[in-house]
């Protein structure tokens, strides 16, 4: 996605399943279970109705090479209405855009202490985001096998996470998904949680065609679609 915040409207994937090479394009409505994520099940493994992020991933391409996937993946044409960002602490604080209820951590009276106190310092403090900015980016390779089973390569630092969300989003059990984790290319925390997306959207492709799906990130598409450390705001 090239907007930040929008409604979808029509996503347009005629051209690209006609482009050389292609295998098959597939959006959110294709799969049945959507929703991914490390705790709670809150994260769709491509765009539905709203996007959210700036680059998040609308359409998945296969094809029988990563140069034909990406030139069918820009033919792809999304309909959607733009809608209001937030993309500051500051704005989501004025809006009441908050991701769970606060988190109070209360020891003794401060308010009183800093009433009674001597000297009195005020201020703000802000940090910015954080790319983790790994050695390698994002890959993932998905062999189907026998019974309905599939080994998955996958850089990742938790390989039991994507055991268990291939497992949901396949609907199989989680003994039928073998992951390896054979090189990590560098993590700082950047692969713990995002590397399930790509390892997903290797498994449907692989349960689909009965073949071997690889993908790997660009750069610039590892930046855009995975999580960073988050910026921080501090008033005291």
């Amino acid at each position: 996605s090239d907007v930040a915040h929008g409604k979808i409207n029509h996503i347009d994937i005629k051209k690209a399943k006609q482009a050389p090479g292609v295998h098959s394009v597939i959006v959110a409505q294709d799969i049945e279970r959507l929703n991914i994520g490390p705790i709670r099940h809150d994260e769709p493994l491509l765009a539905k109705d709203e996007i959210v992020f700036y680059g998040q991933a609308i359409a998945a391409v296969l094809a029988d090479s990563h140069e034909n996937a990406r030139k069918a993946a820009s033919l792809i044409k999304a309909n959607v209405t733009q809608l209001e960002a937030i993309v500051t602490i500051e704005q989501a604080m004025s809006k009441k855009s908050f991701l769970d209820e606060p988190l109070e951590i209360i020891t003794g009276d401060a308010e009183a202490a800093i009433n009674t106190a001597k000297n009195n310092l005020s201020g703000s403090l802000s940090i910015g985001g954080q790319e983790h900015y790994y050695l390698e980016g994002q890959v993932a390779l998905a062999i189907p096998t026998e019974d309905n089973e599939m080994v998955v390569y996958s850089s990742t630092q938790n390989p039991t996470e994507v055991q268990h969300l291939v497992a949901h989003v396949l609907n199989v059990p989680h003994n039928a998904i073998e992951v390896i984790t054979r090189r990590m290319g560098g993590g700082f925390g950047g692969k713990e949680t995002d590397s399930s997306q790509l390892a997903c959207i290797c498994a449907i492709f692989a349960q689909q065609t009965l073949l071997p799906v690889k993908a790997r990130l660009s750069r610039r598409d590892d930046i855009l679609m995975t999580g960073k450390r988050h910026d921080f705001v501090v008033n005291y």
